[in-house]
Parts: structure tokens; sequence; C-alpha cells
């Protein structure tokens, strides 16, 4: 028996049974299930411009702070993510902890709607943020689309005054059979959102499979 940051015992074939239904989902709906082919664009031109020494090595990381963070994820985003948290040991009570912190500090579940369904994007610091030369911890992989797309345009920059998202390579990355993906997801773990900050949309995600494996 396994315990997650809740208290709540659950065995180990629970969560293999969710991922294997995800899994064979997304295969019969031509979906590659492999995150670095999701994000395989998009990390093949940031390496082009590390290449050419335009990264983001001196800059302050402005960018993943609330002076210019808004980043909103999907639920396939998500349960890269997530289940990536879950295998290498990081998803635990300190962790959700943090979570809900960063969501309480940037008030993050007080969004006004601005009409048609639609919530307003808050900006706040990345809650796996480390500052400085730190940076962010979490793999190219399993990171978001957004979070890869935004680029310095130009070497040497210091607080991401030449910096901006790469709109035509999230385009050519979209794929139209990841809106069924999504789909399935929010349909099978009763989601309700399109896109949610990263905290908010972990900690959902979190309540939703705890769900799913009470039902199993």
């Amino acid at each position: 028996m396994r315990e997650d940051g809740l208290g709540i015992n659950y065995t180990l074939h629970k969560i293999v049974s969710f991922r294997e239904f995800i899994t064979k989902m997304a295969k019969n709906q031509n979906v590659k299930t492999d995150s670095y082919q999701r994000r395989r664009i998009l990390l093949e031109e940031m390496e082009e411009l590390n290449q050419a020494l335009v990264n983001c090595s001196s800059c302050t990381g402005k960018c993943c702070t609330f002076r210019g963070n808004s980043m909103q994820i999907t639920p396939l985003e998500t349960y890269d993510l997530y289940f990536y948290l879950q295998n290498s040991g990081q998803w635990n009570e300190d962790l959700m902890n943090r979570l809900q912190a960063n969501i309480s500090e940037f008030r993050l579940d007080q969004r006004p709607s601005t009409g048609a369904g639609h919530l307003m994007r808050k900006t706040y610091t990345c809650p796996f943020f480390l500052f400085k030369s730190h940076g962010c911890p979490l793999p190219p992989d399993k990171k978001p689309y957004g979070c890869l797309a935004f680029n310095p345009f130009e070497k040497g920059v210091k607080d991401g005054e030449a910096c901006r998202s790469r709109l035509d390579s999230l385009q050519r990355r979209e794929r139209e059979e990841e809106n069924e993906t999504n789909k399935r997801l929010k349909e099978e773990l009763n989601l309700i959102w399109e896109k949610e900050p990263i905290p908010v949309a972990l900690l959902d995600f979190h309540r939703a499979v705890l769900a799913l494996k009470l039902h199993i």
C-alpha cells in the first residue's frame, strides 16, 4: 500500500489502471502519449536558439513571476506534469501546501468572469520557479507549451526585455486530436475547465484522480 499527501491509502494498480485507461484513450484518438513528442517542435526550436546562444541563462526570470506570468494549462498538459511529479516522488503534502499557498497569495481562486464563460487571467509567480540562476526545475518535456514557446529574441537578455511568445510555433504544434483527448479527460475526470493556472489545475486534477480511484 502507498499513502498520498492527503493521507488516503491506495494500491499502485489503481494508478496503473488510470494511466492505462488514458493511454488507451489517447491511442484510440491517434494521439501520441509521449510528452516529448507533443512538445518536439517547441523543444527543437529552443535548442536551435540555445545553439545560437539565445537563451535565458542571464535573465532574472521575469516571465516566471507575477511581473509577466499568467500561464494556464490544459487537462492534457496537467496530466503530463501531474504524473511526472507523482512518479518522481515530488507529489507530497508539502508540494500541495505550496500550490495552495500560491493560489491564495495571488487569489487564483477569485477570478471574475469576463463573459461567455471565460474567467479573467491573473498574473502569478509560478510555484516551481526557483529564482535567479536556478530557474525552472521542471524537465523540458513536462513543461507547459506556453512556457516553452516564450523565448528571448536576442542574446544576453537580463530582465525579459526582448522576450515574447512564438505564436507561430504554438500554432504549428497544435493537433486537432489533442482537442478530443482533452475532451475525454474532462469527461472521465469530471473536470469543468478548459485551462487553469498551473497550481489550480494540478490540485483539481489530483482531486479528480482521487475521486476516480475511489470508484475503481
